[in-house]
């Protein structure tokens, strides 16, 4: 018995094509991890979220293991921190007694 195969050979080329990734014409800003005492830490106002619902399995787990995502937040001009993302584990941590938080600073 015999198999044939057909072989399919492609050649590589370096030539542009025009689906090709935009350059980037500004640097991103990358975001650092630093701890926040819980009193600079500022709700969005405008979250979608309105109510954070039942906390007390997360207030518990915070209490136990911890937050394992940061908090992402961003800089105001005031000298706190507006939350962009962890609303429902900012107000577990604050009910767990927690005086600071790990987050995410982005720019």
């Amino acid at each position: 018995m015999s198999t044939a195969t057909a072989e399919t050979t492609t050649e590589a080329t370096d030539a542009p094509t025009e689906a090709t990734e935009p350059e980037a014409t500004e640097a991103k800003a990358e975001a650092i991890l630093v701890e926040i005492p819980l009193e600079q830490l500022r709700t969005n106002p405008v979250n979608l979220r309105r109510c954070v619902g039942d906390i007390k399995a997360l207030t518990k787990s915070i209490a136990e293991v911890g937050i394992v995502v940061p908090l992402i937040v961003t800089p105001s001009e005031d000298g706190t921190y507006l939350l962009a993302a962890g609303e429902r584990r900012l107000t577990a941590a604050r009910a767990a007694g927690w005086p600071s938080l790990r987050v995410w600073s982005r720019p």
